[in-house]
């Protein structure tokens, strides 16, 4: 992966130098072009399902009801051609293998335009990307919802990791 920041337009060559003893490689370099810049702001710093209990489907984001999970593309970014969304398991503890103390990502749904479990539009997570929206104007306010299905598991607080990322078209 190749991350170049700078200025709007800017231009960067890139290449790879290797070398090991008196040996030496170089690449042909390459220009990368910061043309365009995304700027996306969640307005949550987790999702909530409270203390989870075995075999309960579609426990709700404690902030569904209110509207909470919200994804705001901002006014002075760029539009968004695609938002994607994946996760990791869910763990009761970091070190957690056993099958009773991770809850696996597909148990996690969204939707990105009810607040519906039931609704056809509600997509299992997965841990490849999966799209959350497209063609996001900037000023653009994505209101997002999250269920959790829970198997077998010990009653507990676990927790995971939600990735979401954004691209455009130059």
């Amino acid at each position: 992966r190749v991350n170049a920041t700078g200025d709007y337009r800017s231009l960067w060559k890139i290449g790879v130098h290797a070398s090991s003893g008196p040996t030496t490689n170089d690449s042909q370099s390459s220009t990368v072009e910061i043309g365009k810049v995304i700027i996306i702001t969640l307005h949550f710093n987790s999702i909530d399902f409270g203390n989870v209990y075995p075999h309960k489907n579609g426990l709700n984001g404690t902030l569904n009801n209110q509207g909470g999970y919200n994804i705001t593309i901002e006014p002075e970014s760029n539009d968004v051609d695609w938002l994607w969304i994946n996760a990791t398991d869910l763990k009761l503890n970091p070190s957690a293998t056993e099958s009773w103390e991770v809850i696996n990502v597909s148990n996690l749904t969204f939707n990105n335009e009810t607040n519906l479990y039931s609704d056809p539009n509600t997509k299992r997570i997965s841990y490849t990307n999966q799209l959350l929206g497209e063609n996001l104007k900037s000023g653009t306010n994505l209101t997002t919802y999250y269920w959790l299905d829970s198997p077998s598991v010990l009653h507990g607080s676990y927790t995971g990791t939600i990735y979401y990322y954004a691209n455009s078209t130059y």
